[in-house]
């Protein structure tokens, strides 16, 4: 082998062991590769399983968290219980007290009172002996022509502030009878005190105010729905002052004013002239002496009130009317609980002439869906059981209800506790209310409608209890019109306590120790909405769910269990309470201004009226059955429709103007010059003697136009009226628009002592 074959031999060795370390190299790096991806997936596989563990270690966390959670919720509602059972107990042992000392106290001064009787009969037969003595003196000395036969009648002493008239068989007291004690009473009283047309009317009488307290005194603080500017009270000596609550006037602001104007009548005639008589009205009467009827019989049964008790009140009925020189009587009767009353609880007095003045209605409560339940009944206070007549144990007990109608449970006389779970079940003005009194008293509130929360917030001022979707603050009045919103999905709750929904009714109720059980209905469409703007529906087919935001922040679950529960379903005027139930009878026809527009309601010979919203709700005159109405009526509702927002069907602008038109408070000589109330001809009329007739038309057209715009709500300044005037295209050109000023008013002229009238 030569030289060059050895040289190819040895590199294809070389080559050789090159390829087969190259196989090794190759082989162990591959076998590197698969122990490092086995390594890889071990690694995944124990990195899985501590996730699984740490996942399990989690929910384990959250359950305990929530059963923690749940054992502190369940401590602190027993907690919240025994306190509860010693506070009630406590408040019975006082309560007892108190009835034990009104027992003593009551019999001493029915003790006193008999004494004085005695005393008053004993003077009484003395001085009829002595009178006896004298006419058979008399009749000896006179000639026997002049001798006549005289009867003479005893009584015990009338109630203060009477009339006596010889009545041929007793000495009888007659009253101008006001029933009411509100605001619309107040308006009636003090403009019939300062027009003509009212001291013919009053003509001497003692004018007695029948019925209870004035409600706005015992409402909850609370913005009302008018703006100052708007509640002008026609006759006042004092307007209320521009105090604002959540942008509306302070009610408790109004309240004084009505009391204020009250006590300066009582002040100006003297109490034995205006009288407050706090009794219920059962029935009126002519001399023909009217039976009850029996649809008031039925509802009398439904507030509970026994058959042997309506036995009695138709026997009083029947008795002879007494008095030959009163128009009408009276049946009144004492407030106490049905199973209460008594005969001597029941009692006439007569009148000359009677005002209704008795508002919309007593508080509506609709039946849940599945039916009436005990709670739901209870709800329904007997209407002759206000809230300030509530005592011993038995106003107790409704005080401590845990289902409530609208009105009552905004009341003072119902306390709320902090941190209560409430549910509030309809919108509107009252539902509105009792979702501020929660928002005050630090509660967690779910409030909602059947349908939509929308339509409260048609009054600009309910937009105060809403948050601004983009800014840390609430809305101010009339915002959400600004923002377009429509939709209940866009309205978020003003506090972290509160939601808003829409879509449920109530379906159920019950009592399970010292809860309410909420029972609703809705389906998928049901929402309600936090403060956090998260939205959600039921939980289950008849609870609202909660958000995690909602849960963390107010540390409550999803739940049908309340502390409270507040029905406002309005007022009911097809209801006992109202004139309808114990005035139809006497046949009320439509009371009309010039421009035949109804202002109220009265009888054929005048002697009963009806004003107010007592008139404007009044069976087919309310505002829903306008289309339905006779011509007055339907004209009353047109000149509505002119007024600014904020003067809703019943309330007091609309109810305050038809009162003082009724009493001829405004005339020819003293027209109402209040331009966010005087009609479009009065303000033409007022206006042609300064521009003429033709302008002074057009301006009055703009002026009601401009003021009833959902963004406008009336005038607040003269300077408004002739900006709006300024801005209109025919109206600027008219010269002298300043002098509107002078010639129109923002409010009613105030009312001096010297403008009430002397009777007698």
């Amino acid at each position: 082998m030569n030289d060059e074959e050895k040289l190819l031999e040895e590199l294809k060795r070389r080559n050789q062991e090159r390829e087969a370390e190259d196989r090794k190299a190759v082989e162990e790096m591959l076998e590197r590769e698969k122990q490092e991806q086995e390594a890889v997936k071990k690694r995944l596989a124990e990195r899985e399983m501590e996730d699984e563990k740490s996942a399990q270690a989690m929910l384990d966390r959250e359950k305990q968290e929530q059963e923690e959670v749940k054992k502190r919720l369940d401590e602190r509602e027993k907690e919240e219980q025994k306190i509860f059972e010693q506070n009630q107990q406590k408040e019975q042992e006082a309560i007892k007290k108190r009835v034990e000392e009104r027992k003593r106290e009551d019999h001493q001064a029915a003790q006193e009172m008999l004494d004085r009787e005695k005393k008053e009969q004993e003077a009484v037969r003395n001085r009829l002996e002595e009178r006896e003595k004298e006419e058979k003196k008399v009749t000896k000395e006179s000639p026997p022509e002049k001798q006549k036969t005289k009867k003479i009648s005893a009584s015990l002493r009338p109630p203060s502030g009477s009339v006596q008239l010889d009545t041929y068989s007793d000495t009888l007291p007659v009253y101008y009878v006001i029933i009411g004690r509100g605001p619309a009473a107040i308006i009636n009283h003090t403009t019939l005190r300062q027009t003509e047309f009212g001291k013919k009317r009053i003509a001497g009488l003692p004018v007695m105010h029948v019925g209870f307290s004035n409600p706005w005194t015992k409402y909850m603080q609370h913005g009302m729905g008018q703006p100052p500017h708007l509640l002008n009270l026609p006759g006042f000596k004092n307007h209320p002052a521009h105090l604002l609550k959540d942008e509306g006037l302070d009610s408790r602001e109004f309240a004084r004013c009505v009391e204020s104007e009250y006590q300066r009548l009582e002040t100006f005639y003297g109490k034995e002239k205006v009288i407050t008589n706090e009794t219920w009205v059962v029935w009126i009467q002519t001399s023909g002496c009217e039976k009850l009827a029996g649809d008031t019989k039925n509802e009398l049964k439904k507030d509970g009130m026994t058959d042997e008790f309506i036995g009695q009140i138709e026997t009083k009925l029947a008795e002879e009317f007494k008095n030959k020189t009163a128009a009408l009587r009276l049946l009144l009767m004492n407030p106490k609980p049905p199973k209460l009353l008594e005969e001597k609880d029941i009692f006439f007095i007569y009148a000359a002439y009677i005002d209704i003045c008795t508002g919309p209605g007593r508080p509506n409560v609709l039946p849940p869906l599945r039916g009436d339940t005990d709670e739901c009944k209870k709800a329904r206070t007997a209407a002759w059981l206000p809230p300030e007549k509530w005592e011993d144990q038995w106003g107790y007990e409704l005080k401590q209800r845990k289902v409530m109608n609208g009105v009552e449970a905004i009341r003072d006389e119902v306390q709320w506790e902090t941190d209560e779970r409430v549910c509030v079940t309809a919108g509107g003005g009252v539902g509105l209310n009792a979702a501020e009194r929660a928002r005050n008293e630090n509660c967690r509130l779910d409030w909602f409608a059947r349908t939509s929360l929308m339509e409260t917030f048609a009054n600009p001022r309910n937009d105060t209890i809403l948050r601004h979707p983009k800014e840390n603050r609430i809305l101010r009045p009339g915002e959400s019109k600004i923002l377009n919103w429509k939709k209940d999905d866009e309205i978020i709750p003003c506090e972290k306590k509160l939601r808003y929904g829409y879509g449920a009714s109530l379906e159920n109720t019950g009592i399970f120790g010292s809860k309410v059980e909420v029972s609703l209905a809705g389906g998928d469409k049901a929402r309600i909405k936090d403060y956090f703007n998260k939205q959600v529906g039921f939980y289950s087919a008849s609870m609202w769910d909660c958000s995690k935001e909602y849960e963390t922040n107010c540390g409550q679950l999803p739940s049908q269990m309340y502390d409270r529960l507040v029905i406002p379903n309005g007022q009911a005027s097809r209801a006992l309470g109202h004139a309808y139930f114990f005035a139809r009878h006497l046949k009320l026809t439509p009371l009309t201004a010039a421009a035949g527009n109804m202002i109220g309601l009265n009888t054929a010979d005048g002697k009963v009226r009806v004003l107010g919203a007592a008139a404007q709700t009044y069976d087919k005159y309310g505002v829903l059955e306008r289309n339905n109405a006779d011509e007055a009526g339907k004209k009353m509702w047109l000149s509505w429709d002119a007024l600014p927002v904020s003067a809703v069907p019943d309330g007091f602008i609309f109810s305050g103007l038809n009162i003082a038109t009724a009493n001829e408070f405004f005339n020819d000589k003293n027209p109402n010059n209040n331009v966010n109330t005087a009609t479009q001809d009065e303000i033409s009329n007022i206006l042609a003697a300064t521009f003429g007739s033709s302008d002074a038309a057009l301006m009055a057209k703009v002026i009601v136009e401009n003021r009833k715009r959902p963004d406008k709500n009336g005038y607040q300044t003269i300077l408004q009226v002739i900006d709006a005037l300024r801005s209109d295209e025919e109206a600027k050109e008219i010269s002298s628009l300043a002098l509107v000023a002078e010639l129109l008013e923002m409010g009613y002229t105030k009312s001096a002592d010297t403008k009430l009238l002397h009777d007698i």
